[in-house]
């Protein structure tokens, strides 16, 4: 899974989903039906694993490349947010925002190229 992918995933399992309330008079789903509707044991592994992955990857990272991206992805401020926070341009997040994506990239195509050839 690209990086940018899986931060896109880590950015919405963050986000606070508002519970939905049940308005009509229709009977409520049954605990069987919202059971369907969880990720397999396999998938819950794997989205761990991706997590993990991706973290790693993250704290491989030089310092100013890992704080842009715990700002930007993980907790979704704006480039100029982040800039005004850290004391840059935006230009300078933009930018360092590119490299550790790249770097991320790098690392992760690395990390499964290797568990590729070891099946």
């Amino acid at each position: 899974m690209p990086p940018n992918d899986a931060l896109m995933l880590l950015r919405q399992r963050r986000a606070n989903t508002p519970l939905q309330e049940n308005n009509d008079n229709t009977e409520a789903p049954s605990i069987l039906d919202q059971a369907d509707k969880g990720p397999t044991p396999e998938q819950a592994l794997a989205e761990t694993e991706r997590r993990a992955a991706v973290l790693q990857a993250i704290a491989h990272l030089r310092e100013s490349l890992r704080t842009v991206v715990l700002l930007r992805e993980l907790q979704g401020l704006t480039s100029a947010e982040t800039a005004r926070r850290l004391g840059l341009t935006v230009s300078a997040v933009k930018a360092r925002t590119f490299h550790a994506r790249r770097h991320l990239r790098q690392h992760l195509e690395r990390k499964y190229k290797a568990a590729a050839v070891a099946f």
